[in-house]
């Protein structure tokens, strides 16, 4: 279900939280491709929610455009979106996502896609998660 969650810098933006199927074994923060949140990483979502596992997919594009989804045959409109957005202002958002897991105790991991791969690989460096993982 889709949520509001509040950065460090105030901004609120747009997450898809999926529970955890059974015992919740942590938390893992799906970064985005250049489409936003997609039907596809819910789907993904869900395949790792069935494995125990609490996952939040932030709207990272919401300082552009609240809720924005970009269909698969405009990637140039997606791709000028992840262009104009300001890498320590989406880390922040992330941070807010992972933040959002952890209080409700475990270990958050970090994976990404595509643009969001590069994410998770600079979550890893800057923020206090327990993996980043770039697909």
């Amino acid at each position: 279900m889709m949520k509001t969650i509040t950065a460090s810098d105030s901004h609120s933006l747009n997450c898809w939280f999926e529970p955890a199927v059974g015992e919740r074994r942590g938390g893992i923060v799906i970064l985005q491709e250049i489409f936003g949140v997609t039907d596809q990483l819910k789907g993904v979502a869900a395949k790792y929610a069935a494995l125990g596992y609490e996952v939040a997919i932030p709207a990272l594009f919401d300082r552009q455009e609240r809720d924005a989804v970009v269909p698969f045959d405009q990637a140039p409109r997606g791709r000028d979106m992840m262009l104009a957005s300001d890498i320590e202002q989406t880390v922040v958002d992330i941070d807010a996502a992972v933040k959002a897991l952890a209080a409700k105790g475990g270990k958050v991991g970090v994976i990404g896609f595509c643009w969001g791969g590069g994410l998770a690989l600079r979550a890893a460096q800057d923020l206090d998660i327990a993996a980043g993982v770039a697909f």
